[in-house]
């Protein structure tokens, strides 16, 4: 009986030793899964979880952190405490991405008062942000990183809505690309003709993209400029004389790129018609409608939701289900007698039910004798013999800052890419940030620590107490 009992009590020892060895192998695990964790970059230990996902990357961002060569000093202007944990999460999320070209530097103004002096004249507000390089420097104001916009509301007692959107990741990527670029893209607004001005909205969207702006009166000149990369021509209302349709020839010959915008109130224009000829199209007069009640806005026939054709300046906005209206526009008819060497690309297109109303038509809805069909709104073309481009936008209207609200910023997203590549700065050519701010941001660096106490300390512990309790308890049987 005695022989039993020690029989008993020698199991009982080899079982308590296995979940000690047990025990010990988890702990060292754990003790490596630690050090590992503790040696590996932000991105990839700091997940986001924010509802729109507002600290992943995007691949445009990407693009330009894997082939960043210079090494750039992004500089965090705080006072010591009031650093906002948001923008020090993003970045952090750059500097682990950029292949050590990044270093983020806090700089407390109460401590270095003089220091944002070398960069501007005004008094930056708490968290706004200096990014430098050997070839310039940038200053992202804390207003460029949480956006605020007012809405007009007929439900609100103020009058008006207001939305905070966080484009931190828009507003920074912009300005990396602006301090490494080495030659900066330049587009000539021409004027002189009755053309509609460049909004100040647009404008600001247009350089915040790092493409200069420069106003050019052909009457004035007897060539292009050679740095132009994009001309800028925005519905004219008076026709160009034949000397600038020859100047703009000879820039289309030399590999010159064009934006061009109509408008349906237009006088007539052989001479600027004779220059989208070169392209070979032409713009229909009338006012172009849709048919589908699915694709129209405000219950009106002429602002169209248009459909997206397959093009790299449409494909990030089809991907994302982007919506853009276009007010007022025009059919573009493709040249049967056209160049040889031309290739045509729709961008924006209506249905198949699209149809055409004349200027004195008393209607917007559809009429026998309309012509009707597919509508072609923008188009973009490339001549393969010069290497010359063109975008032909047919309303004037979608680069209206009110318009663009409507539709939460897909029209200009389409205009930035048209420009971005006419510009050849096709980094560019994306969705432009993740315009939502959400509460849930990202796990921060004190939940992170308070994880891993939890993971790496309480439940090992608790591991060990329970192995030691079963243990002791075998033993006393």
């Amino acid at each position: 009986m005695a022989k039993h009992g020690t029989n008993l009590k020698s199991r009982n020892f080899r079982g308590g030793s296995y979940s000690s060895v047990l025990t010990i192998i988890v702990i060292a695990i754990l003790f490596v899964v630690n050090i590992i964790v503790n040696v590996l970059p932000d991105s990839i230990t700091k997940l986001d979880y924010s509802e729109e996902k507002l600290f992943t990357l995007s691949e445009q961002t990407t693009k330009i952190l894997d082939e960043i060569e210079d090494d750039i000093t992004i500089y965090l202007v705080a006072q010591s405490g009031r650093e906002d944990e948001s923008i020090v999460e993003l970045l952090n999320k750059y500097k682990a991405s950029s292949g050590n070209h990044i270093k983020i530097v806090t700089k407390d103004p109460a401590v270095n008062p003089n220091f944002t002096a070398g960069y501007t004249e005004d008094t930056l507000k708490d968290n706004s942000l200096i990014v430098e390089s050997d070839k310039r420097a940038k200053v992202v104001s804390i207003d460029d990183i949480y956006v605020t916009a007012y809405n007009r509301s007929t439900t609100s007692a103020t009058g008006y809505t207001t939305t905070q959107t966080f484009k931190g990741e828009d507003a920074l990527t912009s300005a990396i690309d602006y301090v490494i670029t080495e030659n900066l893209p330049r587009m000539y607004i021409v004027t002189g003709h009755g053309e509609s001005a460049m909004e100040s909205a647009f404008q600001n969207a247009v350089q915040r993209e790092n493409i200069e702006l420069v106003q050019l009166s052909l009457a004035t000149v007897k060539e292009i400029p050679k740095d132009a990369d994009c001309l800028y021509i925005q519905a004219p209302t008076n026709d160009i004389n034949q000397d600038e349709a020859e100047i703009l020839k000879k820039y289309i010959k030399n590999g010159g790129n064009i934006f061009y915008t109509s408008f349906y109130q237009k006088k007539d224009t052989p001479n600027l018609d004779s220059v989208l000829a070169e392209f070979g199209i032409a713009v229909d007069s009338g006012i172009t409608c849709e048919g589908n009640s699915n694709y129209i806005m405000q219950n009106l026939r002429n602002y169209i939701r248009p459909m997206y054709g397959e093009h790299e300046i449409v494909k990030p906005l089809s991907a994302s289900s982007e919506v853009m209206v276009v007010p007022f526009g025009q059919n573009i008819r493709v040249l049967d007698n056209r160049r040889s060497g031309l290739k045509s690309t729709t961008l924006l297109k209506t249905t198949s039910t699209g149809y055409i109303k004349t200027l004195d038509s008393e209607t917007l809805e559809k009429s026998e004798g309309d012509k009707t069909g597919m509508m072609v709104l923008a188009i973009a073309v490339t001549d393969s013999e010069s290497n010359s481009n063109l975008v032909a936008v047919t309303s004037p209207y979608i680069s209206n800052s009110q318009m663009d609200t409507y539709v939460s910023g897909g029209n200009y997203n389409f205009l930035l890419n048209s420009v971005g590549f006419l510009c050849e700065h096709e980094s560019m050519i994306s969705i432009r940030g993740k315009n939502i701010y959400s509460s849930s941001l990202a796990v921060t660096s004190g939940q992170m620590t308070a994880w891993i106490f939890v993971l790496m300390v309480l439940i090992p512990v608790a591991v060990i107490v329970s192995g030691l309790v079963i243990w002791l308890r075998r033993r006393k049987r």
